[in-house]
């Protein structure tokens, strides 16, 4: 058989995925290709910045065999299968276990990912002349398509756009922008972990539909409230504390 199909990464999401099962080797071998970084990038990891390839990803056995339910030495040998058969790339390390997709492109291929974002894009605007046409039926098209929630291709690209939309917003305050960026990198992944452990879900339960926006109100109201970044530079205090706080004054932590 041949020719390919591409599957975008919200699929794990989706009730059809059943999370808290165990996986079978195929559907191991899939998460992997699924959970890769699709473009090179940074991540925080331990609190270290480590630089990560296109079809690289950054994790540890432990966060796998909770995944698929699989004891840790099985993830263990079947990341070496996969290694002996040229599959993917293992790297180890003392506190985490990084792996590169081999042939990552002949699985995820960019331009076609663009041929079909501007397919989609423009699948969605005749559903929106549809929608003036036929109200009724508009709204149904869009509660169907709304029972997905919109989820960033990787925490590359979550953290790239939260660090330019501070950029912005230091732009616009006039303040200084923090000289070290990995206190807002922990801010970052904050955020990011904070829908991830929902299920890209806000804590009244409402499907996150448009995650950059989130992003935009999340640094909104925490400046509002504590001025993180700012005060980082400041009084130099301990940037996670200072975080805390504010989320506590916005409410996400009590």
């Amino acid at each position: 058989m041949n020719g390919w199909i591409a599957i975008h990464r919200r699929i794990m999401n989706h009730w059809i995925w059943q999370k808290g099962r165990k996986l079978s080797k195929f559907e191991a071998w899939v998460y992997l290709i699924l959970i890769a970084n699709h473009k090179e990038g940074k991540v925080l990891f331990n609190n270290r910045l480590i630089k990560v390839r296109r079809g690289e990803r950054i994790t540890s056995e432990i966060d796998l065999s909770k995944e698929w339910r699989w004891d840790r030495k099985t993830v263990h040998s079947f990341l070496d299968i996969l290694d002996e058969d040229n599959m993917i790339e293992v790297e180890r390390a003392s506190n985490h276990t990084s792996y590169r997709i081999i042939n990552y492109d002949s699985y995820q291929n960019s331009r076609t990912g663009d041929r079909t974002t501007k397919r989609t894009a423009k699948g969605h605007q005749m559903d929106t002349n549809n929608n003036e046409k036929n109200e009724l039926e508009g709204k149904k098209e869009v509660e169907e398509k709304n029972t997905l929630p919109d989820i960033p291709n990787s925490v590359e690209e979550f953290n790239s756009y939260f660090i330019k939309q501070v950029e912005i917003k230091y732009e616009k305050v006039k303040y200084e922008y923090p000289t070290d960026e990995s206190r807002i990198l922990i801010d970052a992944n904050d955020c990011y972990n904070y829908f991830n452990e929902r299920e890209w879900h806000d804590s009244k339960g409402k499907t996150v539909l448009d995650w950059r926006r989130r992003i935009q109100t999340w640094i909104t109201k925490t400046m509002k409230n504590s001025h993180p970044y700012r005060d980082w530079d400041q009084k130099q205090s301990n940037p996670t504390d200072h975080f805390e706080e504010g989320l506590t004054k916005m409410g996400h932590l009590k």
